[in-house]
């Protein structure tokens, strides 16, 4: 049986695709911490791109990155492990105001 102090601290890996396979991304401990601060950088990421209403709402995708130590996305946003090519598994979407 595992005990409190064996088990490895969560990690969320959220993304917000901006279209034409870009997108803007952060890893973190807290899903809804992650999902503000995402939707910040894509506001400051693609500004120069893209017209973006004030409190603009971004649908933000939550990956569980707990036991991964890098990404990469395809195309057809398929996101996986750098280093075993699996698909992460995808958690949620949330929308966040930036």
């Amino acid at each position: 049986m595992k005990t409190q102090e064996n088990k490895k601290p969560k990690k969320y890996l959220g993304i917000i695709y901006i279209g034409m396979g870009g997108c803007s991304w952060l890893i973190g401990d807290e899903i809804g911490e992650v999902a503000v601060e995402v939707a910040k950088m894509c506001k400051q990421d693609w500004k120069h791109l893209f017209k973006f209403k004030k409190k603009h709402v971004h649908p933000v995708n939550i990956y569980d990155f707990t036991n991964s130590e890098g990404w990469y996305a395809r195309l057809d946003m398929v996101v996986k492990d750098k280093e075993t090519n699996k698909p992460l598994k995808h958690l949620k979407t949330v929308y966040a105001v930036s």
